[in-house]
């Protein structure tokens, strides 16, 4: 399993009346609560959500490649 970065925290737990399983979220967010996903099966489940949407580009000039 990659390492998680460190302005990500993944719990296992229930958020509100989502039901109980594996969420993360990153904590420089300042809309914490509503950026939390989740739920996921299993720990490796969520890791691995978190780190495609790293890979994710953030916009269309990224996606590109443009500078």
């Amino acid at each position: 399993m990659s390492a998680v970065p460190t302005n990500v925290g993944v719990f296992f737990g229930q958020v509100d009346k989502r039901a109980k399983g594996w969420y993360w979220v990153d904590t420089q967010s300042e809309k914490l609560k509503a950026e939390i996903r989740g739920p996921f099966e299993t720990k490796e489940h969520a890791v691995k959500d978190v780190l495609q949407s790293l890979r994710e580009p953030i916009n269309e000039t990224e996606e590109r490649g443009a500078a």
